[in-house]
């Protein structure tokens, strides 16, 4: 896998989202895309919680699952 080209691909790293459609905060996990070889997103309830390692789950990146939040 070339993670940087993955990288490129992603709409965003860390932003407020709908994933499936609950608003939530997803942010890019690198330890977690390197093993599974995938772009991995951490999901948590606020920014607050995300900043502070306060994860729900961690979930492939599907781009039918993720809308962004305007």
């Amino acid at each position: 896998m070339n993670l940087q080209k993955s990288i490129d691909k992603l709409p965003f790293i860390m932003d407020w989202v709908f994933y499936k459609n609950e608003k939530v905060v997803a942010n890019f996990n690198l330890e977690a895309t390197l093993k599974a070889n995938k772009p991995m997103f951490d999901i948590s309830y606020c920014m607050t919680k995300a900043f502070n390692g306060i994860v729900l789950k961690t979930v492939q990146y599907d781009k039918n699952k993720f809308e962004p939040n305007h």
